[in-house]
């Protein structure tokens, strides 16, 4: 799956311009040049090491089952700065938790938020079956652990913990979305 998305990023390149948070952020893309790309990076036997996920705060309260479920399901991926890693407007094929690294979010070209270690990415379009509402741009260098759309929904099928920490966070997002169109309604 993460060679699929290496893929379709490869056809895609962001540049960011004037990355001042207060200002907006234009993203242009260059279908010319090649974009820097997520890569996939294998841990033992082509399985994330459980020692190391167990260290990342999204699954520090995961039980050694869980991350080993975890383990199986996703796979540890990189992406260089400016690294598309979704595409609004899109629909999705993957999610990320952020293990290492920080990156932008973007709506319609502005700048929303930064995102870091623990910050899942990419879920809502998985969730909801509809088009990604932001892009979200690797503004470091980053590690990530993807998700497919099955391997997605696998882990929430199965995982009361995994389920309750994506639902907390979507909550969080609405909320914070909505203030925001509050905000800017004002």
């Amino acid at each position: 799956m993460a060679l699929l998305l290496a893929s379709r990023v490869a056809c895609i390149r962001v540049t960011l311009i004037g990355l001042d948070r207060k200002s907006s952020v234009k993203a242009s893309y260059d279908r010319e040049s090649p974009p820097p790309e997520v890569n996939q990076l294998f841990a033992k036997n082509n399985k994330l090491d459980t020692t190391w996920l167990g260290q990342v705060s999204f699954f520090d309260q995961f039980t050694p089952e869980q991350l080993e479920e975890v383990s199986s399901l996703g796979q540890r991926v990189t992406a260089d700065p400016g690294a598309l890693l979704t595409d609004q407007g899109n629909f999705g094929d993957v999610s990320y938790i952020i293990i290492e690294g920080t990156a932008n979010v973007l709506m319609n070209g502005e700048y929303v938020a930064s995102v870091g270690p623990g910050s899942v990415v990419g879920e809502m379009s998985l969730l909801e079956h509809r088009p990604r509402v932001a892009s979200v741009v690797a503004e470091t260098e980053m590690v990530l652990v993807s998700f497919g759309i099955e391997e997605f929904r696998s882990l929430l099928d199965r995982n009361p913990t995994a389920k309750n920490r994506i639902l907390t966070l979507l909550d969080a997002r609405s909320r914070a979305n909505l203030s925001r169109h509050n905000d800017e309604s004002a």
